[in-house]
């Protein structure tokens, strides 16, 4: 809609620049006062308004979700730049690694042991795989991430606490984000597993055989306790935590600081220390 605009650049509506492609999410009088003095620009609006809007200003289009729609336009037509395979000099990779097509290994990055890294695969500055671990294709790795270290686990003997042994590893599915300074431990007997197209923030951990379904999002400094399961489709807030051996019912969302201690299935949003289930 509109008149036609050719762009070469994104921009944000806070910082609205000609020639560039932006978007709306809420349209309102003060959101769209930001960019009406700009006049080559495209905007990308919400459905809800495409009986009311009209504009010759700029170029136009709308959309049931903005955010998503520009951020898939910037993927295909601006970021054409394909990873090539690379292994910095500074990183040690053992031999007994299985490496795919198009892999890139940034500085100081460790990589040891029985492990097998898919394509597309992104590791990070000083990030630490060891062990039994299955990477995924497109996967990213952010920097300082460590991967199969030993998380407490914990037996007695007369009383005395000492640590158990882990002989598990870990398997990561395909098209995953795990953000600097995060850890998954290694499974004690059986792998940790995280599926498919799950994102992880920075500062995250996953417990010891913990068990990570599809489409899971965890937030900064969120933390996943041994042996929890977490069905499809969950939502960890900030600094959110769930206790050892809890089940995590699929499309729950946990709020910032909660606390989950028990198991939940119910869906929708959890809130509290100890997370109630919050009806809003």
């Amino acid at each position: 809609h509109g008149k036609d605009v050719l762009f070469d650049k994104l921009s944000s509506y806070n910082n609205p620049k000609n020639n560039s492609i932006t978007f709306l999410s809420k349209f309102s009088d003060s959101s769209y006062n930001k960019i009406i003095n700009q006049k080559d620009i495209f905007l990308i609006l919400p459905s809800n308004i495409s009986k009311i809007f009209k504009s010759n200003a700029h170029a136009y289009c709308f959309s049931d979700n903005p955010k998503h729609t520009f951020f898939q336009i910037a993927e295909l037509y601006l970021n054409t730049s394909k990873q090539k395979s690379h292994i910095s000099q500074s990183a040690s990779v053992s031999s007994s690694v299985e490496i795919g097509s198009n892999v890139f290994i940034d500085k100081n990055a460790i990589v040891e042991g029985d492990c097998i890294i898919g394509d597309n695969v992104y590791i990070g500055k000083n990030t630490i795989i060891t062990g039994k671990c299955v990477i995924g294709h497109n996967t990213y790795l952010g920097s300082n991430v460590l991967l199969g270290g030993s998380s407490l686990s914990v037996k007695y003997t007369d009383s005395v606490p000492s640590q158990n042994i882990q002989m598990g590893g870990i398997k990561i599915g395909e098209n995953c984000r795990i953000g600097m300074n995060s850890s998954v431990s290694r499974g004690t007997i059986d792998n940790t597993v995280i599926m498919n197209d799950v994102l992880m923030g920075e500062y995250v951990h996953i417990g010891h055989n913990a068990q990570i379904s599809n489409n899971c999002v965890f937030t900064i400094r969120s933390t996943i306790c041994g042996s929890v399961n977490v069905r499809e489709n969950c939502w960890f807030g900030p600094h959110s935590l769930v206790l050892s051996q809890v089940e995590v019912g699929k499309n729950i969302k946990l709020a910032s600081n909660s606390v989950l201690y028990s198991n939940v299935s119910r869906e929708g949003t959890y809130l509290g220390n100890p997370a109630k289930f919050f009806n809003i």
